[in-house]
């Protein structure tokens, strides 16, 4: 018999909002690396909540999944690993190897291509920063952290909880629509800004995870860590 769902819950400290809450299984929580996850309702009418909980707890779901295939894929730990590794590969000269492109992005990521299709996210990425010798991208994740670091560093002070809530809320939203922030489209923003609405959240909630969005991707950027000429939230 499965667990018995609980539907909308509030917590400690949290204020009157209504919230969707998935916990972890045990067994799951070393790959997730999370005991929980939870997304605000953005209400505190009991009647609102339990309309939009079906929708976040799939979302919490999505979430999820997208944890557990990035642990198995070993991509929470293998980026920084092939960030450090490309550089060295660059330096070589390999016009004269016996291994063609594919072959040398196969031994950085420890991923063996029976078909161009099998290629992963992450191995794509790492063949386009291969061949166009530059640095592989920063994924949201990492984004949010660098953004942090380097509003801190100019600051003298670090970003509120309140902030790091917003960022987790909006680059969950936005990998539903884009895994890699290097490849965001306009399309696909318009399609993001949809899919908060059929959330039913507010304009400013809405306007507030874009900003976010918009202000990571501009320091990534910035800080030569993503190949956008242009920032694609600005508009």
């Amino acid at each position: 018999m499965g667990r018995r769902l609980a539907g909308p819950v509030r917590l400690p400290n949290s204020g009157d909002n209504w919230y969707a809450r998935l916990t972890v299984q045990q067994a799951l929580r070393p790959l997730a690396g999370r005991t929980r996850l939870i997304r605000s309702l953005e209400t505190t009418d009991h009647a609102k909540a339990l309309e939009r909980w079906p929708r976040a707890y799939k979302a919490l779901q999505r979430e999820l999944e997208l944890l557990l295939q990035k642990a198995k894929s070993g991509e929470l730990v293998k980026r920084e690993e092939i960030r450090a590794r490309l550089p060295l590969l660059w330096g070589s000269d390999n016009e004269e190897s016996v291994l063609s492109d594919v072959e040398v992005v196969e031994i950085v990521t420890g991923e063996r291509l029976n078909h161009p299709d099998d290629a992963s996210a992450l191995f794509e990425e790492t063949y386009a920063a291969y061949t166009q010798r530059r640095e592989l991208s920063f994924n949201w994740e990492e984004l949010v952290d660098l953004h942090a670091e380097t509003v801190a560093r100019r600051r003298g002070e670090p970003l509120s909880k309140s902030w790091f809530k917003s960022a987790r809320q909006a680059t969950t939203c936005v990998l539903q629509v884009n895994e890699s922030p290097d490849q965001i489209t306009k399309a696909e923003i318009r399609n993001l800004m949809q899919c908060l609405k059929n959330e039913e959240l507010s304009d400013k909630t809405i306007a507030t995870r874009l900003g976010v969005l918009q202000s990571i991707i501009q320091t990534g950027i910035e800080e030569d860590k993503l190949t956008l000429a242009a920032n694609p939230f600005q508009s």
